[in-house]
């Protein structure tokens, strides 16, 4: 019966240390904001183009700005941009760096902006 204690008792306290040991998980606002810079008011096309290496908080910011405008039709400015079912997070990516590539002489805008003018260059309606 001593044993059987024992093995509860062990079993206990060894979750119990896991359980402190492991480190919360940030929120994904919290960790964009640390790759942006919590300092920003504004997020240029400059700072989203320096995140392309960092993948996946690249698409954050992209599907992001997706995600607020309804994600597959957006009337911009008069102009619409309606993207095609099967286009994959990377695939977004993707377009959004090209053009920023493309374009650096417009990267001093906002990066919402010009996510929306990629996705109004690749997919007009």
């Amino acid at each position: 019966m001593q044993s059987l204690c024992l093995v509860a008792l062990l079993m206990l306290g060894s979750q119990t240390v896991l359980a402190q040991t492991q480190p919360q998980q940030p929120s994904l606002q919290k960790l964009l904001l640390e790759k942006l810079g919590s300092d920003t008011y504004y997020v240029s096309g400059n700072k989203l183009l320096a995140l392309k290496n960092d993948r996946l908080a690249f698409m954050m910011y992209v599907v992001g700005v997706l995600d607020r405008d309804n994600g597959t039709q957006y009337s911009w400015t008069g102009f619409k941009y309606c993207i095609p079912d099967g286009v994959t997070q990377g695939q977004a990516a993707d377009i959004v760096v090209r053009y920023l590539e493309d374009n650096p002489s417009d990267r001093h805008f906002s990066a919402a902006y010009l996510v929306r003018a990629a996705f109004l260059k690749a997919y007009p309606c």
